[in-house]
């Protein structure tokens, strides 16, 4: 499979990773009955100042997993990659379990490189979310989530924050 997005803003956990501007994305899959891969990619003005420069101004994320239905629950366990090419000290492993209940999905997701998109130390920070989704009728739909970032290493505990995403979607 593969798919494209033009986008407004590319917002990550809640912070911009164009500046706020537009993005062009894409990537490819590829799935079975349990495991997929995959590639995805989008321009990126992302810079942590740890690499010196203007920053990266591309995101390319490899990630494999394994994933399964029960009826209306699902389960999906993994790992993902996220390479800034020009600005490796940002590049970032995460492993991750999501947990799906119909309308309702939870996931945790923990860094397992040393640092965390830059910050050093960072080897042990969580993502938690939780979202919400609602078909409105055939074509629009609307979705709600919260989530938390953890951000581990000493003295990186200030780092700490949450984001909140309400969406339509045609």
């Amino acid at each position: 499979e593969g798919n494209i997005t033009l986008t407004s803003d590319y917002v990550f956990r809640g912070v911009s990773q164009t500046a706020e501007n537009p993005a062009v994305q894409g990537g490819f899959d590829i799935s079975g009955d349990l495991l997929y891969a995959g590639v995805w990619g989008s321009n990126a003005n992302y810079s942590n100042g740890t690499d010196g420069g203007d920053g990266a101004s591309a995101e390319f994320d490899f990630y494999v997993g394994l994933t399964k239905d029960f009826g209306s629950m699902s389960l999906d366990f993994g790992a993902v990659h996220y390479d800034y090419p020009g600005q490796s000290a940002t590049n970032t492993e995460d492993v991750y379990l999501i947990a799906g209940f119909g309308s309702v999905e939870v996931g945790f997701y923990q860094t397992t490189s040393a640092d965390w998109f830059g910050v050093d130390n960072g080897a042990g920070t969580t993502y938690t979310y939780g979202a919400y989704s609602l078909a409105l009728n055939d074509s629009i739909s609307a979705s709600f989530s919260y989530g938390q970032t953890a951000v581990a290493g000493d003295g990186n505990d200030t780092g700490d924050y949450a984001d909140t995403k309400t969406a339509l979607s045609f």
